[in-house]
């Protein structure tokens, strides 16, 4: 008797492939913010020992570039062991235990209390020594930027100098999950400096639930730059309407063949 076969081109096998997909995008990610974790975590402690050493020895400037050099030789393979790279880690350690900036994170608030504590937290407790408030928020504050790759540290937050914007921009970057481009796009528009100027009255923390009234209060905030149609004043709806739309006009009939504008209210 002739076995049947078996199609694959069901509803069940569609539904379990699906399962399958969401189980290995989820896993591939969970790697990857474990690996970032760890790359941070590193980074953080090559940057402090760098800075304990100079303090306690009093190295120059120059033990950096000699650093590199003899790390690239242990490890000629691994990417990261640069002279700017390390200035970097060494840039990462300050800027976040300036306590000018542990000030801006406490004012602003952390958005959301670590759901585990860390190795360090948890050895004190052990040995039942009193952590104090400011330990506290710095080791959260580790925990935060621990979630964050380090190309956002690397490459848009070292150049945000005011502790205030720093703090404000790693926490929306932990909420909203904003890209490096994003990020960038935020700090060059001076998301954070428009944000302060904007305060809105509102009563979202009290009547929406905690992950609403964020959303919502962000945005609230949300204001655009509409510069780029040479708008150096408020428009009414209308006159920005049109020149909106004469901008599209523009760019579809500069495409050329295959390309139509059918109407400016079609």
């Amino acid at each position: 008797m002739a076995k049947r076969k078996i199609s694959p081109i069901t509803k069940e096998y569609g539904v379990f492939l699906g399962e399958l997909k969401d189980r290995i995008a989820a896993s591939r990610i969970t790697a990857a913010c474990a690996v970032n974790r760890e790359l941070i975590h590193l980074y953080w402690g090559l940057g402090e020992s760098i800075v304990e050493k100079q303090r306690k020895l009093g190295w120059g400037e120059a033990v950096v570039e000699k650093l590199s050099k003899d790390l690239l030789r242990a490890f000629p393979d691994m990417r990261g062991l640069s002279p700017q790279n390390l200035w970097r880690m060494r840039q990462l350690y300050l800027d976040h235990t300036d306590p000018a900036f542990l000030k801006a994170v406490k004012a602003q608030g952390l958005p959301t209390a670590p759901k585990k504590l860390s190795q360090a937290v948890r050895e004190s407790r052990r040995r039942k020594l009193r952590i104090t408030p400011a330990e506290k928020l710095s080791q959260a504050v580790r925990e935060l930027i621990e979630v964050i790759p380090w190309g956002h540290h690397a490459n848009v937050l070292a150049g945000v100098r005011d502790p205030a914007a720093r703090a404000y921009y790693l926490k929306a970057c932990a909420v909203y999950g904003w890209s490096r481009n994003v990020l960038l796009f935020q700090v060059k528009a001076e998301h954070y400096e428009r944000t302060k100027r904007s305060r809105k009255l509102h009563n979202f923390k009290n009547t929406l639930p905690k992950a609403l009234s964020d959303l919502a209060e962000q945005t609230l905030k949300s204001s655009y730059n509409i510069e780029f149609i040479g708008a150096k004043k408020v428009l009414k709806e209308r006159k920005l309407e049109d020149r909106l739309i004469t901008r599209v006009q523009q760019f579809i009939l500069e495409l050329g063949y295959g390309f139509c504008f059918i109407g400016r209210q079609y």
